[in-house]
């Protein structure tokens, strides 16, 4: 009987073995199916009468679909498997699929199709589209009107290049190259450029006087000619040269004038010795070609060239002034790109083009918001704006706040301070307070003007004949409301929620509102208000896992170490039960409350590898904490906020606090590496692309700006302050320097491409944890950078964070690429 029952335990022992081993359904491939319920909205447009939408659905393994919606009956959608669709005329489409283009009226129900079709597009202000056609139609070129009349036609067009309302047609023989300009006001085209070499770039020229600017490329080099409406040419000369590497159009301040950047690619050496000097402001060119760039404003009628001196760095248009703003030239510069992360006042002028002469405007710390119409300057000094009038040089202190944000609209400058809303007349810079709301504003169609994009000068605009979009923010910053407002009258548009809003637009012709709305646990739908209703209305609502309502929030208080609120966002778990206790998985950055009202979308597509949503469904609860810096240094102050945090954490009935791992990335893995130095309250850690060594960080050359990363030590993200000064402080917050205090397993991973933080960091990180025999893994992705891009590769870092997790806070043990440094297989 004894060998019996021991002949039983034996089969037992051996069935439950085979068991384990048998291919069951795992935990991944119950996410993988979650995933494939989930639909991801993009791209919503809306009609020109504001009746039809577009939209894209995306999902994570199939094929994108193209959505549209009568938005009068949301609920008869057109789907359509197409590479590309456009809205043109009020509510028509053309929809691209394959080398196929249909034209689509919704309304009337009729359709034209085109064949063999290589480019598409329209011109929306004369209600025109054009179709390009392939070699087997002759390379042709067909303009239609709003009723499919053809009101143009092309033959062998090479290709097309759109214009503001016009249309470039580019053609050749073998002898000759040459561009013709169709007009979508007049209907007719016109031959302007006709030579043998090629044509690199056109573009209208912007000046009044009208004509185009095209650099042409010749074996000598790029040469820029101004095309007058005569189709009469000029060529740009400046100190008798020609031909150039580098020609860049440039916003202009002068309404006759042409701003260009000019430059010749400086030499590489290549003679086997590189030699770098101290003194040189810029390594740029020890890596790639440079070029010093010349700033010159031609005048082609006038054939007059102005040239900024070369002592400013910069020079952007001042609106129309005829003035461009210019920087002086850092002496005490070590690199260039000491200033950009550690900003100091700087010399700023105003090149006037009408005198020649250099005007000194201010020693100015960072921003500058310059008024599109070229009348003022706004920058802050000394804790006050300061109003500068660029026609007379007037300066004038602004009674508004210093936390105040200024948008230009014609002759007045609209100004939000808290929950306060002013208006500033240009002219005598008298400010008025408009009104009084209930939350800090923030402008949602405020618009960034294009001619502002170099350093730290900018320009946003609004319109003030339109209505505006204010969001009000309520003193908890998790509830907001959207307010329309125009010409004194307020309307609400969204009445007051906690969902997160984008996509947000109005329509004069069907008079509504429409945006996307979603929430943590909350799939993104979209919304439609009219502007006369008191609710809005759903008109989709995207496809989404059932377990997406049942996930829950706990917002957890703390201080942090300057005693400032702070606040840990805890997630829940779809079907939590009221007496379990679940694992944690803690994820770091820096202040993270923000993202409250994200949806979480399920999928493997990460580039950190990290999914909210893919955890939450494995059963582990999720903890975002906010972290701030403190006089310490950012290792130490990571760790005070974390411990606060954890703090909290452990009231939470629920939280095994035993299982608890954390990881972050970029900053947050530099923090990871730190705290796991420092801390025992975690079981495991996972740390991406961070810093190891802050001293050593600080002087190593970083490839992606080819320059050392000492001014982002120093004054950037981890504000330690120069080295010579603060050593201690480096010192305390080495991860390098207490790596054998590790007492918890380690994952790391790192792009082996990644030019932002070097994955060198992670290497010395493995290294000291494997010399002090600690268990730790190292996943280095060889051609990728600071995020992984390639899909696959996103989904196999989310698989291995995810089964990392599972093995150390869930002990499911059967994950092999873990077992083998972990020797501990059953």
């Amino acid at each position: 009987m004894k060998i019996l029952n021991r002949l039983i335990e034996l089969v037992i022992i051996i069935v439950m073995a085979l068991l384990q081993k048998l291919p069951a359904q795992s935990n991944i491939e119950i996410l993988e199916k979650i995933v494939q319920q989930s639909e991801e909205i993009r791209l919503l447009q809306v009609s020109r009468d504001g009746r039809w939408m577009m939209w894209q659905g995306v999902y994570e393994t199939e094929p994108s679909e193209m959505k549209v919606i009568d938005t009068k009956h949301p609920e008869k959608m057109m789907k359509f498997d197409a590479k590309n669709i456009l809205f043109i005329h009020d509510h028509n489409l053309l929809i691209q699929k394959g080398s196929a283009v249909e034209f689509k009226d919704p309304v009337k129900g009729t359709t034209k199709e085109f064949q063999n079709v290589k480019a598409f597009g329209s011109i929306e202000s004369n209600d025109l589209f054009w179709i390009h056609y392939d070699a087997k139609k002759a390379n042709a070129v067909e303009v239609y009107s709003k009723d499919l009349k053809v009101v143009y036609k092309m033959s062998e067009v090479d290709r097309v290049k759109p214009l503001d309302q016009n249309l470039a047609f580019y053609t050749s023989t073998d002898e000759l190259k040459e561009i013709s300009i169709f007009s979508s006001v007049q209907k007719k085209s016109e031959k302007i450029y006709s030579g043998k070499s090629e044509v690199y770039s056109l573009a209208e020229s912007k000046i009044a006087s009208g004509g185009w600017l095209m650099t042409v490329m010749e074996k000598q080099g790029l040469i820029a000619i101004y095309v007058d409406h005569n189709h009469q040419s000029k060529e740009l000369v400046v100190n008798g040269q020609k031909y150039f590497d580098v020609i860049s159009n440039k916003p202009s301040a002068n309404e006759d004038g042409l701003f260009l950047i000019l430059g010749n690619y400086e030499k590489m050496n290549n003679d086997g010795l590189d030699i770098w000097y101290g003194n040189e402001v810029n390594l740029t060119g020890h890596f790639r070609k440079v070029y010093e760039p010349n700033r010159v404003i031609w005048f082609p009628e006038e054939n007059k060239i102005q040239q900024i001196d070369s002592r400013f760095i910069d020079g952007i248009a001042a609106g129309k002034s005829g003035m461009y703003l210019s920087i002086e030239k850092n002496p005490n510069q070590v690199d260039y790109r000491d200033t950009e992360i550690s900003p100091v006042p700087e010399k700023t002028f105003l090149y006037d083009t009408k005198t020649g002469s250099d005007i000194y405007v201010d020693e100015i710390l960072k921003y500058i918001m310059v008024d599109p119409l070229g009348k003022i300057l706004l920058y802050k000094k000394e804790g006050r704006w300061i109003s500068y009038e660029i026609a007379t040089g007037e300066k004038t202190a602004l009674s508004i706040g210093i936390d105040a944000s200024p948008y230009f609209s014609g002759e007045t400058v609209l100004w939000t301070l808290n929950n306060e809303l002013w208006s500033q007349d240009m002219k005598s810079s008298k400010l008025h307070k408009l009104k009084t709301f209930e939350g800090k504003l923030e402008v949602l169609n405020a618009r960034k003007d294009p001619i502002f994009n170099d350093r730290n000068i900018s320009g946003f605009v609004v319109d003030l004949q339109k209505e505006l979009l204010l969001k009000v923010i309520a003193e908890d910053d998790v509830k907001h409301s959207v307010i329309s407002w125009k010409n004194g009258v307020v309307k609400t548009v969204i009445n007051q929620t906690n969902h997160k809003i984008s996509s947000l637009s109005g329509n004069n012709i069907s008079k509504s509102h429409y945006w996307i709305a979603e929430n943590y646990n909350k799939n993104p739908m979209i919304m439609k208000k009219g502007f006369a209703k008191k609710t809005a209305e759903q008109l989709y609502d995207s496809k989404q896992p059932d377990t997406t309502l049942k996930i829950g929030m706990e917002r957890l208080q703390y201080k942090g170490p300057n005693n400032e609120d702070l606040t840990a966002l805890l997630y829940l778990p779809p079907n939590i039960q009221q007496n379990e206790k679940l694992p944690v998985v803690v994820y770091i950055y820096e202040v993270q409350r923000k993202y409250h009202n994200d949806y979480l979308q399920p999928t493997f597509k990460n580039q950190d590898g990290f999914s909210i949503r893919l955890l939450l469904e494995a059963g582990f609860m999720v903890m975002l904490p906010d972290i701030t810096k403190g006089s310490e240094g950012p290792g130490i102050s990571a760790l005070y906020c974390v411990n606060q945090a954890m703090d909290q954490l452990s009231k939470i009935e629920q939280a095994d606090m035993t299982k608890v791992g954390l990881m972050g990335r970029s900053f947050g893995g530099y923090e990871t590496n730190f705290i796991a130095t420092q801390s025992n309250r975690f079981a495991a850690y996972i740390s991406g692309t961070g810093f190891s060594d802050p001293m050593h960080s600080a002087f190593a050359f970083n490839y992606g700006s080819y320059s050392p990363d000492y001014a982002r030590l120093e004054h950037g993200q981890y504000s330690f302050g120069d080295f010579s000064e603060n050593k201690e402080k480096y010192i305390k917050n080495s991860p390098l320097f207490y790596m054998e205090q590790v007492t918890a397993p380690m994952l790391l991973w790192s792009g082996l491409k990644d030019t932002n933080v070097s994955p060198e960091g992670n290497k010395s990180t493995f290294s000291a944890l494997r010399k002090y025999r600690k268990p730790v893994i190292a996943l280095f992705y060889t051609d990728e950078n600071h995020g992984i891009i390639d899909s696959k590769l996103q989904k196999d870092l989310t698989t291995r964070i995810i089964e990392w997790w599972e093995y150390f806070l869930k002990g499911k043990r059967n994950v092999p690429w873990i077992l083998k440094q972990t020797k501990d297989a059953v």
